[in-house]
């Protein structure tokens, strides 16, 4: 059985991959067009010419998963966003010590559930 902390963490660690595979290709796309070995290359042609729109498109997602994961990220027992309670949403995938109670009702993340 999972503890309230394991399936935040579980559903922040999902947010934040998605995150990093955003930004990813404008990364890849920036370092390319920066330093292009190859100017003959339909890829390095297109990553000089198009690498802002990836940033942008990259950038876009990383803050609709953000503002999401506020959402996502809720108490257990009283769907009161914990996102906003504390701290970032990377604290729950990084197992930060002080987020270990719901700030609204109590609950303490780390228990597991009793039925």
């Amino acid at each position: 059985m999972l503890t309230p902390r394991q399936r935040l963490a579980r559903i922040a660690r999902i947010g934040l991959a998605i995150q990093a595979i955003a930004i990813l290709p404008a990364v890849v796309a920036m370092m390319v067009s920066w330093n292009p070995s190859n100017q003959d290359s339909a890829f390095v042609q297109w990553c000089v010419s198009y690498w802002w729109s990836l940033l942008l498109l990259g950038t876009f997602v990383y803050t609709a998963v953000a503002y999401a994961l506020s959402f996502l990220l809720r108490c257990p027992h009283c769907r009161y966003r914990l996102s906003r309670a504390y701290t970032p949403t990377w604290a729950f995938a990084s197992h930060n010590a002080h987020v270990r109670y719901s700030a609204h009702c109590g609950l303490a993340l780390d228990a597991s559930r009793s039925d």
